[in-house]
């Protein structure tokens, strides 16, 4: 299968430009256009960490949601609970058995309410998680593209060596 020309042609139409710039206008075409790549670059990644803390701002409002379904099943069963303390109270103090079949029936639709609740919030936490985990799939592929655009903007796009930003963080991080 043919993969293209070799690395060092498809670098051709770049080199021939630059050899352009210097005959033709020295190093004024050639800032013109990297100054324009950097406008570019710096563009991306403003979107990117736009959209990044968009998603963090998902994750954290679906977070809340989750805690705020929690509070509300903490309260069902501690409204059970409370039922079920009434009942058992009714119960001990029946006089006769006709009288603990009303009861018996409460409880019985205490505890089947409970379960529905126990049911839908099960169902809805599986799917606050299911998009929990889509949000961090988003974020982690936004801080890669991030990670790649801030990593464009430290070489230079003729050549791919360092830049003078790229080598200021160099000489930092060595220096630390």
């Amino acid at each position: 299968a043919y993969l293209g020309p070799p690395m060092r042609l498809r670098r051709l139409p770049q080199l021939l430009l630059l050899a352009l710039a210097l005959c033709v206008g020295g190093w004024g075409l050639l800032r013109l256009q990297r100054a324009q790549v950097l406008r570019s670059l710096i563009h991306k990644q403003g979107q990117i960490k736009h959209n990044l803390g968009e998603s963090q701002q998902q994750l954290r409002s679906m977070l809340a949601g989750f805690l705020d379904q929690l509070a509300h099943f903490a309260d069902s069963t501690g409204s059970y609970h409370h039922q079920l303390s009434e009942c058992a109270r009714e119960i001990a103090d029946a006089r006769d058995i006709a009288e603990i079949g009303p009861m018996l029936e409460r409880v019985m639709n205490e505890t089947r309410g409970m379960q529905e609740s126990a049911r839908q919030t099960h169902v809805e936490l599986l799917a606050a998680r299911t998009e929990v985990q889509a949000a961090e799939r988003r974020i982690a592929a936004l801080q890669n593209e991030l990670d790649e655009a801030s990593r464009q903007m430290r070489h230079d796009q003729l050549t791919g060596a360092l830049n003078r930003r790229g080598i200021e963080e160099m000489f930092d991080r060595e220096r630390a």
